[in-house]
């Protein structure tokens, strides 16, 4: 959990400190995710605030934040895979392997044709083993590499497998493509080219890249450009899509703090539950809700389909339909014996009274 969550600050009168819910931020560039939930921290007066997954600071897009008790789901929410929409420049490398960074190798003179990118691209799909950059937020020895980037040093970091289920080229721009003085950060398609049969100095490749949690897009924009003999950096991020959410779903700070002003609390805040869509529901009956709020293992006759030490979302049912619990299927037969292992009491409200709460 995002270390932000554990301050705490005396609460204002008119805060929405009794708000449960998620927040599909789109942040911008240049704020880190930490300053996302300060800021938040700050316009909502709320104390149990955190995120469900760093992004860059220079990358933009999707940044689930979990709000009051949604806090208490963060361990189930969907960590599977993530999409992002890059940008790699070819012919210079960086230090950070971004466009932050100092540059520490150039290729000014090479022509790469579009089959021979397509190609090396291929070779990065599947199961690959990725080396942590110096400047990721991995432990080492107690102390975060980012930390010991900043103090020049330079460590062995251990390789890691993850999975890059595709990466699609969407278009090209610079001396390869027809808007030469473009930039991904303008827009998600605007002025791409779609052909540029041939790449040189200065090229940059937009991609669509669907990879597993803990994927490196910044490490895998460098090790294209090594494969492609031209060096490479990442000059531009945005992700797509996170724990189920897509940029349809965010909301803009600016959106969020006129949302706040306007009705007292966030208006686009979603329900616990729409986090949890890749956990099956379940329907309680009436007279088992008290007891799972108590604790209690309860049968659920007619379901036969659920294994045992799978996750399900247990309802109240209609109208209500609140989010009761997650429960672990500890034996299955005529019915499924669900213990609960999280319990919401406030049954995943949402706003300042509650309402509503299925996904």
């Amino acid at each position: 959990m995002n270390r932000g969550m554990k301050r705490m600050e005396p609460i204002q009168k008119g805060t929405c400190e009794d708000i449960d819910g998620i927040l599909v931020v789109l942040k911008p560039p240049g704020m880190t995710s930490h300053d996302v939930i300060a800021w938040l921290r700050g316009v909502l007066k709320i104390r149990r605030i955190g995120h469900t997954g760093t992004l860059d600071p220079l990358a933009a897009g999707v940044l689930p934040v979990l709000i009051g008790g949604a806090t208490r789901v963060a361990q189930f929410m969907a960590t599977g895979y993530k999409k992002y929409r890059a940008e790699i420049l070819l012919g210079v490398s960086t230090d950070t392997l971004d466009s932050s960074g100092r540059v520490t190798r150039v290729v000014p003179e090479f022509r790469i044709d579009r089959s021979t990118l397509e190609r090396v691209l291929s070779s990065f799909t599947g199961r690959i083993s990725q080396v942590p950059p110096m400047v990721s937020a991995v432990h080492y020895e107690g102390r975060r590499l980012y930390e010991l980037a900043r103090e020049g040093r330079i460590v062995e970091r251990k390789p890691r497998e993850v999975e890059v289920r595709e990466i699609k080229v969407v278009g090209f721009r610079g001396p390869a493509g027809t808007a030469s003085k473009g930039d991904a950060s303008q827009g998600m398609d605007g002025d791409l080219d779609p052909g540029a049969p041939e790449l040189v100095f200065g090229s940059r490749v937009i991609v669509d890249i669907e990879c597993s949690s803990g994927t490196y897009i910044r490490s895998l924009a460098s090790d294209i450009g090594d494969a492609l003999g031209t060096g490479a950096h990442l000059s531009f991020l945005v992700r797509t899509l996170a724990c189920g959410f897509a940029l349809t779903d965010a909301a803009t700070l600016e959106e969020i703090k006129e949302s706040v002003d306007r009705l007292g609390r966030p208006g686009m805040l979603l329900p616990v539950a729409s986090g949890l869509r890749h956990i099956p529901e379940v329907t309680l009956a009436g007279e088992d809700v008290m007891r799972v709020q108590n604790g209690a293992s309860v049968i659920v006759a007619g379901l036969h389909h659920y294994e045992s030490g799978s996750l399900v979302r247990l309802h109240a049912p209609d109208p209500d339909a609140s989010l009761v619990a997650i429960a672990k299927v500890v034996a299955a037969g005529e019915g499924i014996v669900a213990r609960p292992i999280r319990v919401f009491p406030d049954a995943g409200r949402i706003g300042c009274r509650g309402f509503d709460h299925r996904s």
